[in-house]
């Protein structure tokens, strides 16, 4: 605990002498902090991971240090301005604002809650255990992100900054007790940012609260933060690249577009689907300066200048390792294929057609209504869906530009769960409506950044359509920075003072966020999963495989017959939930067995010292492999133990 709490104190230095260079702004300060500490880990990481030693505390802590070195420097080179300043004089009115009051109030009980859930509950969902958190327990035993030998490629190519952070927290802890805080962080971040933008443009204050809060209640953002997915770590990146540049532009602050562009370079290097973003910012680019004129200038050149060294120092590192390992920046040739759409312009065409309904339909949300309104709710949506296409006869029901596996249906609502979840009703209700008449009402005041931000959205739908290989139910997340870079423009419903109108809305948000906190099937308090699972009375592994049972008698049996400090061999082909073979405290090694022509090669598996060889398949093998016993089987896998030290 001590090396952790010392590493997390020069974090909290760094981020505070660079915060300290930020614009004298109570958001700008808290983003801009935000965005130093999650540099700083990255920078870290990606220095180590050169020397293979991403698993020595001791280098990183001495890194850590001289980073904290060079931010004191440089602070005190550009005159030591006071270290949070903007938080002199701060104070709280609640009594002015009591309906915002209130909703800031439940809506910090629901993230209290979900912070609960993060110290209380292992992760469960798919991509974590498969993926972004199984690749770390291969870093944390390799001591580098450098592809090893599996046929899980996707532990390999997808960038890494956001699991960097992640990464951090085990490094020290050896628990995962932390790792959901990384999303938690970020999506309070985001709404910092968001808050922070609405001001930026124009609108007051309270208008700008609102926005946010409502943002922050949106059942998406708040399934978000208790997973260890990247979707909201990207939302915040994006709002603080969107947020720095608006302001930057508007007041002509040169460090505003320092900290746009440090964001921007982050986010690169988060998340590929971030590429997708780049089409709506280079419209926000175009229209600032087509608003602003020669005046800006030299500023968006620097911003531009800004944008391509942070893409060089936090955006492409993951690019440059798949193209020296695999001879292209996002993976295999192969692999990217099957992630993305055709370039058939027929099939362009046919993808748009089929597609931007579908997600338009999907953004109509019912998430975070009780039962039985929802239901209610979501009938009256597919009912009218219905009449309008049978209308135009046009029927987007069916298999066509789907991705294999997935069928469209009218009649399928967006379950209440992390990865499927939108962004509920009041953004069909107040967000869609707030970009559709801020984008005209300021196009016609030639208020073009507001037009830009309303655009963003829309650019963000036609790329993911064009470039995803076609519909799935779980590509609503992948909107979440397109949604927090446009969620300020509900500050206009809010510029006036209306009691009825914002309470109800306030009721209406906390509401969707209590029901989507408590009655989430992946973590359920109340419901109908809720005295079937009995979350807080139940063992790990129980809770780890909650979202997939079939897992649990797998990892029973590792659990059971493999050591803790033992090797256990993995040959499996298809994603599973690899993080949980590692253990609770990460003391078991895992090697994957692959190419699995390596089953058979007595000398390969005596040289990786494997003890416990773990096959997927229904199957037992004709024979076990060289001096290895059957030791145990359930439905689909099967346990070996070597008979000898190897």
């Amino acid at each position: 605990m001590i090396p952790f709490l010392l590493s997390l104190l020069l974090v909290l230095v760094f981020a505070a002498f660079l915060a300290a260079l930020a614009p004298r702004s109570k958001p700008a300060s808290l983003v801009a902090f935000y965005l130093a500490a999650f540099a700083h880990l990255v920078l870290v990481g990606y220095a180590l991971n050169l020397f293979h030693a991403l698993n020595r505390e001791g280098l990183y802590l001495a890194l850590q240090a001289a980073l904290v070195f060079a931010a004191w420097r440089l602070w005190k080179r550009l005159g030591a301005p006071p270290l949070f300043g903007a938080f002199s004089g701060f104070s709280l009115r609640i009594r002015q604002a009591p309906i915002l009051s209130t909703l800031a109030a439940g809506l910090a009980l629901a993230y209290a809650y979900g912070a609960f859930q993060n110290l209380r509950l292992p992760q469960n969902n798919m991509d974590s255990l498969s993926t972004h958190l199984a690749r770390i327990g291969y870093w944390l035993q390799f001591g580098s992100f450098s592809p090893w030998q599996t046929p899980k490629l996707l532990q390999l190519v997808y960038p890494v900054n956001a699991q960097l952070l992640t990464y951090w927290t085990i490094l020290f802890l050896r628990r995962d007790i932390l790792v959901g805080f990384v999303q938690w962080s970020a999506a309070l971040a985001s709404g910092l940012a968001v808050f922070g933008l609405g001001r930026a443009l124009g609108y007051r204050r309270r208008a700008s609260a609102f926005a946010a809060l409502l943002y922050l209640g949106f059942p998406l953002i708040l399934l978000q933060s208790t997973t260890t997915q990247n979707d909201v770590v990207a939302a915040s990146l994006f709002a603080a690249a969107v947020y720095f540049f608006v302001r930057g532009i508007r007041q002509s602050e040169t460090s505003s577009m320092l900290f746009s562009a440090l964001a921007l370079g982050l986010g690169l290097g988060t998340k590929q689907t971030f590429y997708f973003l780049l089409p709506g910012l280079g419209i926000l680019f175009l229209l600032a300066a087509a608003q602003y004129g020669a005046a800006r200038r030299a500023l968006l050149r620097n911003w531009l200048l800004a944008s391509l060294a942070a893409f060089l120092t936090f955006g492409v590192y993951m690019n440059l390792i798949n193209w020296r390992y695999f001879g292209a920046p996002f993976g295999p040739p192969d692999l990217v294929a099957e992630s993305t759409g055709s370039l058939d312009p027929a099939s362009m065409a046919g993808a748009l057609e089929y597609n931007i309904p579908r997600f338009l339909y999907q953004s109509l949300d019912t998430c975070g209504l009780p039962r039985p309104y929802k239901g209610y709710a979501h009938k009256l949506k597919a009912k009218s869906a219905r009449f309008l296409l049978d209308a135009i006869h046009f029927d987007i029901e069916g298999e066509a530009f789907t991705q294999s596996g997935h069928v469209f249906l009218l009649s399928e609502p967006n379950p209440n769960e992390e990865s499927s979840a939108w962004y509920g009703p009041l953004s069909a209700l107040l967000l869609f409506p707030a970009m559709l008449y801020e984008g005209i009402r300021s196009l016609r005041r030639k208020n073009y950044l507001k037009t830009a931000l309303a655009l963003n959205a829309f650019f963000f739908l036609v790329v993911d359509v064009l470039a995803r290989p076609g519909w799935d139910p779980y590509q609503g997340r992948y909107f979440a920075p397109a949604i927090a870079a446009s969620a300020p423009l509900m500050g206009v419903w809010f510029e006036k003072r209306r009691p009825l109108f914002e309470g109800a809305v306030a009721a209406l948000a906390l509401l969707a966020a209590f029901v989507t906190m408590l009655y989430n099937p992946a973590k359920p308090l109340l419901g109908k999963y809720a005295d079937e699972l009995d979350i807080y009375h139940r063992d790990r592994l129980f809770l780890a495989t909650i979202q997939n049972k079939d897992a649990y008698p797998m990892h029973e049996m590792v659990e059971t017959f493999v050591p803790a400090d033992a090797t256990l061999g993995l040959v499996s082909p298809s994603y599973c939930f690899e993080y949980l073979l590692f253990g609770e405290r990460f003391t078991r090694r895992v090697v994957p067995v692959y190419p699995e022509a390596n089953l058979h090669n007595p000398a390969w598996l005596r040289g990786q010292e494997i003890e416990y060889l773990l096959v997927q398949g229904d199957s037992i093998l004709e024979s076990p492999p060289e001096g290895f016993v059957l030791l145990h089987q359930v439905p689909g896998w099967t346990l070996y133990q070597r008979t000898s030290p190897p």
